[in-house]
């Protein structure tokens, strides 16, 4: 009876739309479980460890789906493909939102101005609050917490070679496109 309630054309994209949604639902869950129990991993491995289980969730919910309602394989391809992608974006967004809610300087700024409106907020305090080698040695520490770069006798040393791949490319594209030199003479 469930199943004959459900077999219309017209519900069928509407019920393999939900995959993405729900994929994203426990994209969240996931991360909210992970970075309340383990500390320790910082919060871009995270984001990624819950994107990649919500990726998984979103997959097997329309592969069940297909089969539920008999979609043939053409279809199912293309299906799947619009799925994936529309879980990919949302999860993307979800990435970006929470970025710039951490990592974002300003947002932090305007929190403070918050906090003391309506008296203004003086520069010395703000400065006091936001000083750059404080800012520096916090995100050097996130860093090596979420072990993306390690300390050797006082210098940082990238621990995948991949990110090193992406700051020289960041480099070479900086000179091709901008013309500029390296800031460090190189």
């Amino acid at each position: 009876m469930l199943k004959s309630a459900f077999d219309s054309s017209l519900y069928a994209p509407l019920i393999l739309g939900s995959a993405p949604l729900l994929g994203l639902l426990v994209d969240a869950v996931v991360q909210m479980i992970i970075c309340r129990m383990v500390w320790r991993l910082g919060h871009l491995r995270v984001q990624f460890i819950s994107m990649s289980i919500g990726l998984g969730v979103t997959m097997g919910l329309l592969i069940l789906l297909f089969r539920y309602f008999g979609i043939s394989l053409p279809s199912s391809l293309d299906y799947f493909t619009l799925y994936v992608f529309s879980y990919t974006f949302w999860a993307f967004c979800l990435f970006n939102l929470i970025n710039s809610s951490i990592g974002s300087l300003r947002v932090r700024m305007i929190r403070e101005y918050l906090k003391c409106y309506p008296t203004p907020l003086s520069t010395q305090k703000l400065c006091q609050t936001y000083s750059a080698k404080d800012m520096v040695r916090v995100r050097l520490e996130r860093l090596m917490t979420g072990e993306q770069i390690e300390s050797n006798h006082g210098r940082y040393f990238s621990r995948q070679r991949l990110v090193s791949y992406i700051g020289t490319l960041f480099s070479f594209l900086q000179r091709l496109l901008l013309k500029e030199k390296y800031r460090d003479g190189r």
